[in-house]
Formats: C-alpha cells, structure tokens, sequence
C-alpha cells in the first residue's frame, strides 16, 4: 500500500498536521512553504508532489470541482467541532484509503463522505 501524504491547508492548521503525523502519515502545513502562493498554485504543489490537499475551506473545494482543475486528492472537513472534525478524518482514512491513494476528492460531513472522481 502506498504511503499517503498530505499538505495541510492554513484553515486546517497546524493541529491536523500533528494530528496526520502522530498516525504516522508525512503531513507538510502549507505554511512551511512560504508565503501563501494561491489556491492553483498550493494544488499544483501538491499535484507535483502526489500529497493529498486537507482543507477545511469549502470556497477553495469549490472552486477546485468548478474548474475542473487537475489536481491532487483533496480532502474537505466541514467547519465542527474539533473532535467531530477527527473522528471525520478518521473514517475517511479507515474507509477510503484507496481512493485517497487514486487522487479522488471528497468531502466529509457526519453520516456522509463524498467521493468524487476528477474525471466526473
């Protein structure tokens, strides 16, 4: 199985990133980068590298499935609790592993992950 590695979104911060890399996942916060470059430039960062994008920022998903852009796996947590927020990333990991490691998006919502394939 492939190593899963992510880069962390200045929304999600630095406690996902703790929390990925406490579960053994490589996990960069985008910050760490320099400034802040853009959301096409993060995603083709993340693209060239094969990490997968954590975000809690729905605008930037959503401008990512709009148009279309070719990209890394992205993953979208919705703005909960804290502890809601884990235990949503947990599953996501426990359950779509595969599809993370295929590049496909999604976004997670308590009793609902979607999935979706950048070909769609």
């Amino acid at each position: 199985m492939a190593a899963l590695r992510f880069l962390v979104d200045v929304s999600a911060g630095a406690r996902f990133q703790r929390w990925l890399q406490a579960r053994g996942f490589e996990a960069v916060l985008s910050l760490q980068l320099g400034t802040d470059p853009g959301d096409d430039e993060l995603l083709a960062f993340a693209a060239s590298e094969k990490m997968i994008v954590l975000t809690l920022d729905r605008g930037f998903a959503k401008g990512v499935f709009t148009r279309g852009l070719a990209s890394a796996a992205i993953v979208v947590l919705p703005d909960l609790r804290e502890k809601v927020q884990f235990e949503l990333l947990e599953e996501v990991l426990d359950k779509h592993f595969e599809d993370l490691a295929k590049g496909k998006w999604m976004i997670a919502a308590p009793g609902k992950i979607r999935v979706r394939s950048q070909e769609s």
